[in-house]
């Protein structure tokens, strides 16, 4: 089944410390991401320095754009938590919400697992970001070789709700965020797109991918 929404991450500056993620069918950039070489939890240390940050795009008629999200990653212990923030921790801090993710599968780097609150009839939900080798679009070499194909699962039902699709050549596109059909409330996007790049972020930093 094809997915119903496609982004496609791009890397802007030549030390791929800025992504976009554009529409696959409109071109558009959906997201901005600045990717920070940084790899300790500077969640309390130092306010306003990330591992992640999720932006709306800038353009050339608006140039204030809204923090959507935040990531904190440390490699100094594998029980410490991916920490997630669902808004912007310098200017609204009160109005963040601070979620963990936990690695469930440590020496194979999956099983990410996010329990999180979708709010209204939805409720808390629990998901897991794990490695894929079903990637239909690749090739038996690529989904054989390639680590970071990765889906999302939802852990009750054990329904895909998103892909990431690794692009495994160097380059500026790094792969394409996949999304399924599912009911998840309206910041469905949001969540989906901030966990699978602190997935993909921190499997990459881990092996000391810089580029």
């Amino acid at each position: 089944m094809a997915p119903i929404k496609s982004f496609e991450m791009v890397t802007t500056n030549l030390k791929r410390t800025k992504a976009e993620l554009r529409d696959v069918n409109s071109g558009t950039s959906a997201y901005e991401v600045d990717l920070s070489f940084t790899t300790t939890d500077m969640r309390s240390a130092k306010p306003g320095r990330h591992g992640i940050v999720l932006q709306t795009p800038s353009s050339s008629t608006n140039s204030n754009q809204q923090v959507l999200g935040t990531c904190d990653f440390s490699f100094s212990s594998t029980t410490t938590p991916i920490h997630l923030g669902f808004g912007d921790p310098v200017s609204s801090p009160e109005s963040v919400t601070w979620e963990d993710m936990h690695i469930r599968e440590i020496v194979k780097q999956s099983g990410f697992e996010l329990s999180i609150d979708l709010g209204g009839d939805i409720g808390r939900k629990v998901f897991q970001w794990k490695r894929t080798a079903e990637v239909e679009s690749k090739s038996a070499l690529s989904q054989k070789m390639d680590w970071l194909h990765l889906k999302m699962v939802e852990v009750e039902s054990g329904a895909v709700v998103a892909r990431f699709v690794h692009n495994f050549m160097f380059g500026s596109k790094r792969g394409t965020f996949e999304f399924e059909q599912f009911e998840g409330g309206g910041d469905w996007d949001r969540v989906a797109v901030l966990s699978g790049l602190a997935v993909l972020e921190y499997m990459r930093k881990s092996q000391g991918w810089s580029w």
